[in-house]
């Protein structure tokens, strides 16, 4: 878009610059590697079944959507000096 790095950070009252500055450069990177190379095929009528251009903008909006709750995740780690993601392999607590 239009605005400026620092801009996204004030628009979204995030800390600071960083955060956007990341996203765009993990978007440019996952959009140079996603293969926009579609076969043109004739689309079957209605059958229910998604094609694969669908597939492909759910599973782009899946990992934006991931690497976001990532990232948040990360700043309230290091806002609230905890960790807040279960280790693997961590035994429940028994009561």
């Amino acid at each position: 878009g239009k605005l400026s790095y620092s801009q996204l950070a004030q628009k979204y009252n995030l800390p600071g610059e960083a955060t956007p500055r990341y996203f765009m450069k993990w978007y440019q990177q996952w959009e140079n590697n996603l293969e926009l190379e579609v076969s043109q095929t004739v689309e079957p009528e209605d059958t229910g079944v998604k094609n694969e251009q669908d597939l492909r903008d759910e599973l782009f909006q899946a990992n934006l959507k991931i690497t976001a709750l990532e990232m948040l995740i990360k700043k309230a780690e290091e806002l609230h000096g905890a960790d807040f993601v279960k280790k693997s392999g961590a035994k429940s607590s028994k009561k």
